[in-house]
């Protein structure tokens, strides 16, 4: 099976009987296309949501920033999970790069920004 990272040939199923050999730039187009089709403008949009960022932390286990939206969705090592509206770029940035995760979300996030446990 072909490595979905590299960039090799794939193949794809279609008429869910044969399969065609597609590049990865046609596989990106076609799922832009089908988004558009859809109306699943942020479906699968990596420019908009990331992957969680798993942080050393003795708070946070991993966060999620959209870019689109501005929400920052975090979640706690016990497991709960809270929404952050309107959080600008830069106070992820400043998260991204503080030594405490912790230190610097109590002090420049939490109760700065609208929020909502998930």
């Amino acid at each position: 099976m072909d490595n979905l990272g590299s960039a090799s040939v794939r193949k794809v199923l279609t008429n869910n009987t044969t399969y065609k050999k597609v590049s990865a730039k046609d596989l990106v187009a076609g799922t832009q296309i089908v988004q558009k089709a859809v109306g699943w403008g942020k479906f699968n949009n990596l420019d908009s949501a990331s992957v969680p960022k798993q942080v050393k932390s003795t708070n946070i286990n991993s966060y999620t920033y959209d870019k689109q939206t501005r929400k920052l969705t975090v979640n706690f090592v016990k497991g709960i999970n809270y929404v952050y509206f309107n959080v600008p770029q830069s106070k992820v940035s400043g998260l991204d790069k503080a030594p405490s995760k912790g230190k610097y979300f109590e002090k420049n996030i939490r109760f700065s920004y609208q929020y909502k446990r998930m």
